[in-house]
């Protein structure tokens, strides 16, 4: 193959990689990387680009560093670097994402050829990881990066290695910076260590090898920035009394990989420890091992199988870490496709190779044939990602009635503000055996929920039956707790538990925003000031709020504004008695309002005969609606809600009221 055809054939990919992405542009951030622009708050605040490295990830850009288990500055940096550049936009980190996946293409064609591949062979292989499915997730997710950017750096390592030997002192000093940049992007860069071994030629004297010293020393260094210099800790072990369950879980795992690998043709989004734990994959595992076992034979055997020792060792180098994640207490996702990426070059190297060994017609149709089998489920993936429901909603249906599955789409559809379809998904999970971490958290979406219908009886509960919490849900709890004690009418406890958050975590903002909100909506307009000032140390930019000007503006309110801003600032008391004070109408709307408010201050019984009475005087069939209503859209109870549809429809007939009681039962019996 020519090299002009050979190159015109590489842009080609390259262009049709791009293709396949570049509707993804225009979808929503989702999961992890909305919290990151959202919470992060070197993201959010204007901080020093060498903060990136003093931060762990995830938990530690969130204010929480006691909590971060992983350590991927360069990750973070790209982020930061970003946002000065060009501002952060979904469009704009997919976009970057898209050109480190086409940069990582150009360097797996690179380092095939590096390895002694024909053109034949390197663009096969570059082709079928361009189009698998399996990286659809890293290059589609935006979090994800921390895949691309480590596989890429690890390569460019390899090929400096294997090519640069006899080029000159430089290229050594490079491949350490290099491989420093793959560590610094994921920790299981770490994993390329062995691999580095195998870019020596064959015979190569230790002697001549003291440079693998220093990626050990790198490795080493990483470790010991992140344990000892930022106490960042490590995922925990799961211990099992039986030693029995390790390598029965390892080798279902095991098994359940060698399938996306060699069959990856409608991978799912992510898997589950339980559902993978089957005899068919246990056997799978078994066999994979013993294949493993032939095929290092094999490959180390002869130095004519040289060409075959690398990217079988990076199946093994690569599967290893995955399996050993399966053990520990990551949740939920300790199975994932993307995770298979590294591993997955090793594999297509390999069908690239045995592809090229086909005669020419054969050759020829078999790996377009695998291209476009490929694409669908390339396209459904990169489409799961197009917003967080959908996103949900396609894993549910991989996972029907999973209960972590359904906390995830209910959580989506609570910040949706659905939360009456939320609340109904939660009850699905009631009575299922689930691990203890989503019992927690289905238990504090449920409080949060709960608080949305102002019942706080109930969210207390519910915290209370989570207990005891891991220290993020507690986080969350403590806030739901404040809000409770503010509302009943008892702010020095809600003051109390605020500060004691914004101790605990103080670059977390939800306490800041809680405590300034407690604050103005009792004018206490001295110590607004002093927390807002507090807050903006803390969270810069983040806290936006402007006390002078809101003591100004509530001067010139009118009283029902001001009903409405104790209302937003967690004071119903206050409010309940300024609307006591007014001389309203008398009419369903003013009563269902007082109503209202007395249900937001706690005073359930007060509120429900308020309610009543409102029902006894405003009794025509259209008003009972129109309290059915406010049960539906102020206080999500849908029960009560079709109560007062039943009663109305006693009285008149209509066909909208009907259908409305059908979706509600509908949706109670989903409840139920």
């Amino acid at each position: 193959m020519r090299r002009r055809s050979t190159y015109l054939l590489l842009f080609a990919i390259l262009a049709g990689a791009a293709a396949l992405y570049l509707p993804t542009l225009r979808y929503e951030a989702i999961w992890d990387t909305r919290d990151f622009l959202k919470n992060s708050i070197l993201l959010t605040q204007e901080r020093p680009l060498a903060d990136a490295f003093k931060s762990g990830y995830i938990y530690g850009q969130f204010g929480m560093d006691n909590q971060s288990m992983y350590y991927r500055p360069l990750v973070t940096l790209s982020f930061m670097l970003e946002k000065r550049l060009w501002g952060l936009s979904p469009a704009t980190l997919r976009a970057t994402n898209i050109f480190i996946f086409l940069s990582l293409l150009v360097t797996l064609f690179v380092l095939i050829r590096t390895w002694g591949g024909s053109h034949f062979a390197a663009l096969a292989a570059t082709a079928l990881f361009a189009v698998s499915p399996i990286n659809a997730g890293n290059v589609t997710w935006v979090v994800g990066r921390g895949d691309l950017m480590m596989l890429l750096w690890g390569t460019i390592t390899l090929i400096l290695l294997r090519k640069g030997k006899n080029r000159g002192i430089w290229v050594i000093p490079v491949a350490w910076i290099s491989f420093t940049l793959a560590v610094l992007s994921k920790e299981t860069a770490l994993f390329f260590i062995p691999l580095f071994l195998l870019a020596d030629p064959p015979g190569t004297k230790w002697r001549q090898r003291v440079h693998h010293f220093g990626f050990l020393g790198i490795g080493a260094a990483f470790l010991a920035v992140k344990h000892l210099l930022l106490g960042i800790g490590s995922l925990r072990i799961l211990i099992s009394p039986n030693l029995l369950d390790y390598p029965v879980r390892g080798l279902s795992v095991l098994g359940h990989y060698a399938g996306v690998l060699l069959l990856p043709f409608h991978p799912p989004l992510f898997n589950f420890i339980t559902e993978v734990e089957t005899p068919e994959h246990l056997i799978g595992g078994i066999l994979v091992v013993l294949v493993a076992m032939v095929a290092a034979v094999w490959a180390f055997n002869s130095s004519q199988h040289e060409h075959l020792r690398m990217p079988t060792t990076m199946i093994v180098t690569f599967l290893a870490p995955f399996i050993a994640l399966s053990l520990t207490a990551m949740w939920p996702f300790s199975l994932s496709t993307r995770y298979m990426m590294a591993a997955s070059v090793g594999v297509f190297w390999l069908l690239a190779r045995g592809i090229e060994r086909l005669p020419g017609l054969p050759r020829y149709v078999i790996l377009p044939a695998i291209l476009l089998i490929f694409l669908p489920a390339t396209i459904d993936h990169n489409t799961a990602h197009r917003d967080e429901l959908t996103y949900w909603q396609r894993a549910l249906e991989d996972h029907p009635a999973n209960p972590v599955i359904t906390l995830k789409l209910a959580g989506t559809l609570y910040r949706k503000k659905n939360d009456l379809e939320a609340y109904a998904l939660l009850q699905r999970n009631q009575g299922m055996r689930v691990e203890r971490l989503t019992f927690q958290n289905q238990r504090l979406l449920l409080a949060k929920l709960e608080l949305e219908r102002f019942d706080y009886t109930a969210t207390l509960k519910h915290l209370e039956t989570a207990e005891p919490l891991i220290p993020s849900n507690a986080f969350e709890a403590e806030l739901l707790r404040s809000r409770i004690a503010a509302a009943r009418g008892n702010p020095d406890e809600a003051y109390s538990r605020l500060q004691k958050l914004i101790h605990q975590a103080p670059r977390r903002s939800e306490p800041h925003v809680l405590l300034h909100r407690l604050l103005t909506g009792r004018r206490n307009w001295p110590a607004a000031l002093e927390a807002e000032k507090a807050a903006r140390l803390a969270l810069g930019n983040r806290a936006s709020w402007n006390t002078a000007d809101m003591a100004r503006r509530f001067k010139e309110m009118s009283s029902l504004e001001k009903v409405g801003f104790y209302l937003d600032h967690h004071n119903p008391l206050a409010a309940a008695a300024l609307l006591k004070s007014l001389d309203l109408e008398d009419n369903l709307d003013n009563r269902l309002l007082s109503a209202w408010i007395d249900f937001q201050a706690g005073r359930d019984d007060l509120a429900k005969e308020k309610v009543r009475q409102a029902g006894a005087v405003f009794s025509e069939p259209a008003d009972h609606a129109r309290i059915a209503r406010f049960f539906l859209d102020h206080m999500k109870q849908p029960e009560t809600a079709i109560t007062w549809y039943r009663l109305a429809l006693t009285r008149q007939d209509n066909p909208q009221w009907k259908k409305r009681v059908a979706g509600l039962q509908a949706l109670v019996h989903n409840d139920k």
